[in-house]
């Protein structure tokens, strides 16, 4: 099934709504966050924190203290993060699909979408491990922003920084878990009312995001 989900979404969306397991892909695309973590050196990910922290005006030798335990931590975090946030995601699906728009549907088929759908940023943050190294940069993502060379930085750039292009993927990938868990929901509506959450959602981060 998680191949499917990269080269034919629609036949593992029909399988997974039909028997909605969801906890053997969960763990896959966590251990790919773990093992994408695990590969980045310890000097970016200090790198990385100390730019953070002096943005914050964090005292230097929080810094130093965090480095030594950076490389261990970090894996582990991004891991239980992709964890709870697929829990946390699949209700929001739930509630927007179940409650607001009255689809039929249970909270462990959207689960198991979102599982599944969680692959694919999964599987590119592999791929993005050496960007990341010679970037120095952990969170290196190829973005709406990333063709859009031409535009100052601002509110608006960081916004398209948000539109990351593997969430855009895992997110039509859910729409076509939704249009397959009720067959009223087209997908091409799906599709609209994922992207508007995640449109608004980057609207937010935006603000908060240093330019």
């Amino acid at each position: 099934r998680l191949l499917y989900t990269v080269f034919s979404p629609g036949r593992m969306t029909a399988a997974v709504a039909e028997q909605p397991t969801w906890f053997g892909a969960l763990m896959v695309s966590a251990v790919l966050i773990g093992l994408a973590a695990v590969l980045i050196p310890a000097d970016i990910l200090a790198e990385a924190r100390r730019r953070a922290a002096l943005q914050e005006g964090s005292v230097q030798f929080r810094v130093e203290m965090g480095a030594g335990i950076l490389r261990i931590v970090a894996p582990i975090v991004a891991m239980l993060g992709s964890i709870v946030m697929s829990f946390l995601v699949a209700g929001v699906y739930g509630i927007v699909f179940g409650f607001i728009l009255g689809d039929s549907g249970s909270y462990r088929q959207y689960l198991a979408i979102v599982a599944h759908a969680s692959f694919v940023p999964a599987i590119a943050g592999l791929l993005y491990t050496p960007l990341r190294i010679v970037t120095v940069d952990p969170q290196f993502q190829l973005s709406i922003a990333s063709f859009l060379v031409f535009m100052p930085d601002g509110y608006w750039l960081s916004f398209f920084r948000v539109m990351d292009l593997t969430q855009i993927w895992s997110m039509l990938i859910v729409a076509e878990g939704a249009s397959a868990i009720d067959r009223r929901r087209t997908f091409a509506s799906a599709a609209l009312v994922l992207l508007g959450l995640l449109a608004a959602f980057a609207l937010i981060v935006a603000r908060f995001i240093p330019n």
